[in-house]
């Protein structure tokens, strides 16, 4: 397993908090040579990119960039503390050893990002905007399994049959 952080003020928090496995792509530029690097030694990559919009963008550039390669792709979720630095002066290790052993899949990152930028400015969600958009991550999936189990967590969100959603899906593919 690694840690993939912005900078080298969250890789020093972390190496304090006991986490050796950390690394800094330094900035939001992850680079070919680095995913090429970094997938000789690891099965499981978490990116611990800061919560704010710019690292939320970079966790889905590297994302795209990690697909390449066989290795499991994890995204930890910071909130309101920004970054790994923040969260861990904040809540402590315990805490975010809670967070790092749940960390979402990067389907999962993508698909509540697709979430949230589909609520409007009164909080309401757009179905048809979210259930576009969730379609489209799926149909770029290889998995038939992994593309019948989301869909049917997305028929379930929007209240609609999973069978619509699938075929929602085939029409991208």
């Amino acid at each position: 397993e690694i840690i993939v952080c912005e900078g080298y003020m969250d890789v020093m928090a972390l190496y304090q908090a006991g986490y050796k496995n950390s690394v800094a792509s330094l900035g939001t530029a992850l680079t070919e040579k680095q995913v090429r690097l970094i997938d000789r030694y690891v099965k499981t990559i978490f990116l611990a990119y800061d919560s704010d919009r710019a690292g939320k963008e970079a966790a889905l550039r590297a994302i795209e960039m990690f697909s390449k390669v066989k290795a499991e792709i994890k995204v930890l979720n910071f909130g309101d503390a920004k970054d790994p630095d923040n969260y861990l002066k904040m809540y402590g290790k315990e805490r975010f050893e809670a967070l790092y052993r749940e960390a979402e899949s990067e389907l999962d990152f993508r698909i509540n990002l697709a979430r949230d930028s589909s609520i409007d400015q009164f909080g309401n969600l757009s179905i048809n905007d979210f259930s576009d958009k969730v379609c489209n991550i799926l149909s770029k999936l290889e998995s038939q399994v992994m593309i019948e189990l989301y869909a049917k967590k997305l028929a379930e969100e929007i209240s609609v049959s999973y069978k619509t959603v699938l075929y929602d899906i085939a029409k991208r593919q």
